[in-house]
């Protein structure tokens, strides 16, 4: 069977019959971390997502919402929410599975079973090396003794008590780290991890503070020119916790709003005139808008069905036969179910 959202691409639709995907609901665009492959904090306004104002989202998208996997974050640390357990309590009553990515910084012993009991689903956690001097260099503001051992004593809880949250430990890829790579992963495949990631470089729409450092401009700046509509704008929607609306996870600065749901509902947003506008415009090989002009990091996607049926069969296989799961930017998943 072949998606909704793909038959829609592959046949340039741009009012859509689909639901789109909810891809992250952010809790906080804060962070206590200063990473230099991140995206600069403070280019948007900052806050929490409101309880009061996510339970009138659930009210009024329910229908949407049923049935998703979300991650719970977007630009920001999720583990400074106060309310981030209740937050879970609440999409799962509402039939929505919940992830997050985190530093793990923040991750208390108590903080972890917490999390667990309340139901989370999946967690990532992001570690941009394998030694203590690497890491730190990365991963600014953290401690690597510290977050190497409260990602140990997630795992031991999550045993100790038969949860059944899925976990992830995630490496990207750069020039700092590129040595530590294979011994990061030999070292986590001793644990009880579910899942060991080596995900590409990102420059997230070019919004990354210092490209420069980590990637081959020239090569990326071909990648602007030669493209296909983007597949984001057929697939997703991202909920900024104020309630603002992009269509695409690159754009952390949230440079290309879609809509508002303190003012419309996802579904108006979805086939909204300025999303309509945006498919056309790409169809038509016209990425002028901001930050589409400068985005290395589209998602591209078969734009006939062999190209779609032959890449499905590379994945399946990398799947059965390799152990590896192949994603988007570059993700590369490796299976450590014991």
């Amino acid at each position: 069977m072949i998606p909704l959202k793909v038959k829609e691409y592959i046949e340039g639709k741009t009012v859509l019959s689909s639901i789109p995907k909810i891809l992250n609901l952010e809790v906080t665009n804060f962070c206590n971390l200063d990473c230099p492959m991140c995206v600069a904090k403070d280019t948007r306004e900052q806050g929490f997502l409101d309880i009061n104002f996510l339970k009138k989202i659930l009210e009024e998208n329910g229908a949407v919402f049923k049935n998703q996997f979300i991650w719970l974050h977007f630009n920001g640390e999720s583990l400074l929410h106060p309310q981030l357990s209740k937050i879970i309590k609440i999409l799962k009553e509402a039939g929505v599975k919940t992830r997050f990515s985190t530093n793990a910084t923040l991750l208390t012993e108590e903080k972890s079973f917490e999390l667990m009991k309340t139901g989370l689903d999946y967690i990532v956690f992001s570690v941009d090396g394998n030694t203590k001097r690497t890491y730190e260099k990365i991963r600014r503001g953290a401690k690597f003794e510290e977050v190497k051992n409260n990602i140990l004593n997630f795992l031991r809880i999550k045993k100790e008590n038969q949860f059944k949250t899925d976990t992830q430990i995630q490496i990207i890829r750069m020039k700092e780290n590129e040595d530590e790579i294979e011994p990061f992963i030999k070292k986590w495949k001793k644990t009880d991890v579910n899942y060991i990631n080596v995900k590409s470089f990102c420059t997230r729409a070019w919004q990354t503070k210092r490209i420069s450092k980590f990637v081959d401009i020239p090569k990326l700046k071909k990648k602007i020119t030669n493209r296909p509509p983007c597949f984001y704008h057929w697939e997703t929607l991202i909920i900024l916790w104020n309630g603002e609306v992009i269509a695409c996870c690159q754009d952390l600065k949230g440079e290309l709003k879609v809509g508002d749901l303190r003012k419309n509902n996802l579904m108006q947003i979805w086939n909204s005139p300025k999303l309509i506008e945006i498919r056309k415009r790409q169809i038509n090989g016209d990425f002028s808008m901001i930050p589409c002009n400068r985005c290395p990091d589209w998602k591209g996607f078969p734009r006939n069905y062999p190209a779609y049926f032959a890449q499905s069969f590379i994945k399946l296989f990398f799947k059965k036969m390799l152990n590896r799961e192949l994603k988007d930017e570059g993700i590369k998943i490796i299976s450590n179910r014991k």
